[in-house]
């Protein structure tokens, strides 16, 4: 497999040091038509990470052409949302182009019974907060600047009660 030192796996030095399982949470981005790695390569070496928590995106296109989307702002984590005990949480951070202030809708599984205000961090230390709809419809409500919101908008640690 290229890219993994010969009798090494990839999840070897992860977790417990024994290249088994571990709590890493992984998000492998990989490009389905890369002439620098080989789609069976790829996939092999996702299936070779031991964590309980992974991910794969596969894109269409070259190697290093990985779409925008893909990237998190400022080295951040990807946008998530989890739902438990009745408690939706986010994690990650998002930034958007344009004056778009509604960036995403919420699957139905994780919208409120009633509107709902979440306050967020924002790029230059400012303040904003989401605003969202039992629609599902989620908007980014900036305290001052809209650009703000447009550079860096952090959903890490913030939750609502379903």
């Amino acid at each position: 497999m290229r890219g993994v030192r010969p009798g090494r796996r990839a999840a070897d030095g992860c977790g417990d040091g024994r290249g088994g399982a571990n709590d890493h949470p992984i998000e492998f981005a990989f490009q389905w038509d890369d002439a620098v790695a080989a789609r069976e390569a790829g996939l092999a070496l996702f299936d070779a990470f031991g964590s309980t928590e992974k991910t794969m995106h596969i894109n269409p296109g070259p190697h290093g052409g990985i779409p925008r989307f893909e990237e998190a702002p400022f080295g951040t984590g990807l946008a998530k949302v989890e739902a438990l005990s009745g408690v939706v949480r986010f994690k990650g951070a998002i930034a958007t182009t344009g004056t778009k202030a509604a960036p995403f809708v919420l699957p139905a599984a994780y919208r409120p019974a009633k509107d709902v205000y979440v306050p967020i961090d924002m790029c230059n230390a400012t303040n904003g907060r989401l605003y969202i709809q039992p629609t599902g419809a989620v908007t980014v409500q900036a305290g001052t600047s809209f650009s703000n919101a447009q550079c860096f908008t952090s959903l890490e640690g913030t939750s609502f009660v379903r």
